[in-house]
């Protein structure tokens, strides 16, 4: 019953946020305007680990992850994986194609943070600062991060990241 309540609790967030006037603009949320002071801890310590996988090193993002059955990704470097085995392996792997690359920071600009008593998530663009040369190199990603609270500590559940492209017309519309 827990289990349908929280997916309740999510879809009326998704809707909420769906439905909302401000999710058709343009703005930035500032992070330090969450309400929730735990989740707003939790934040800028998440984008720090962001950076330390970035870098090569799984080891942060792993230990703030949900390692459920239930975790699932859809990587910038496409595919998915759903269970904490393979999502595990996933971020090992990940980190692994960046190993020995400068280190970098992510900067990240939030579209949208919903918060509830255990379920959060964020929707955000995010661009990686390559470490000596100050310059975005990588794709700009638009991401989606789910978070829940196990045990009172919020854990990754669910992150989608995929290059930002231009927005288009599909081609078969345009015939």
């Amino acid at each position: 019953m827990k289990k349908i309540f929280s997916l309740f609790s999510f879809i009326t967030l998704i809707a909420f946020f769906l439905f909302s006037s401000k999710a058709y603009t343009q703005t930035f949320i500032d992070p330090a305007k969450i309400s929730d002071l735990t989740f707003k801890t939790f934040l800028p310590k998440w984008e720090q680990y962001i950076d330390s996988i970035s870098s090569g090193n799984s080891t942060l993002v792993k230990e703030n992850a949900s390692q459920s059955d239930d975790i699932t990704i859809m990587g910038a470097f496409g595919g998915y994986e759903k269970g904490w085995k393979q999502v595990g392996a996933r971020y090992d792997w990940a980190a692994a194609q960046m190993k020995g690359s400068q280190p970098k920071k992510t900067k990240i600009q939030y579209i949208e943070i919903v918060v509830s008593a255990d379920l959060a998530f964020t929707v955000a663009i995010g661009s990686t600062i390559q470490g000596a040369t100050n310059s975005e190199k990588d794709p700009t990603l638009r991401v989606t991060e789910i978070f829940r609270k196990e045990n009172g500590s919020w854990k990754l559940l669910h992150r989608h990241a995929d290059p930002l492209i231009e927005k288009k017309a599909p081609s078969s519309l345009n015939k």
